[in-house]
């Protein structure tokens, strides 16, 4: 019995050692920068996600969310297939921000898609304010380009 105990011990500590050390090794990351306009008052200029190759689990930086104390949020891929991979994430419970180029409507809450074209590595970024109007009528799109770091 004590020797089973052992062996399981020794398997979990592998497990863990692997999914600690090795599952990081796994994953894709993207960093891209966004060439944004003096129209573009919500639109981040960087933006860095990770795509874990085993679990699909991603995490997304950007400055824009940075800035207002959200450092990493978790996204969901939309779209993988040979031509273009989509990303999405949003976040929620920022400073109310008021937007002038939309009548100074207000919110809280900011919807992001960003879509890197794999042949390219260009990259076509949306962000859409959350207002009382719907995300329609603020959304704002830019461009930019991006690289593999990992």
């Amino acid at each position: 019995m004590r020797k089973l105990l052992n062996n399981l011990r020794f398997v979990i500590i592998a497990v863990v050692a692997f999914t600690g050390v090795v599952s990081p090794l796994l994953a894709e990351t993207w960093e891209c920068v966004i060439e944004k306009s003096k129209h573009n008052a919500f639109m981040p200029t960087t933006v860095t996600y990770t795509v874990g190759q085993n679990t699909g689990a991603v995490t997304v930086k950007d400055d824009l969310s940075n800035s207002w104390g959200r450092s990493i949020v978790d996204g969901v891929i939309l779209t993988d297939n040979p031509k273009r991979q989509t990303i999405k994430w949003q976040v929620d419970g920022i400073p109310t921000q008021r937007s002038k180029k939309y009548l100074n409507m207000a919110f809280n809450t900011v919807f992001f898609k960003i879509s890197r074209f794999k042949s390219s590595s260009r990259a076509k970024v949306l962000s859409e304010p959350n207002t009382k109007y719907g995300r329609e009528r603020t959304a704002e799109a830019a461009n930019g380009s991006c690289t593999q770091i990992k």
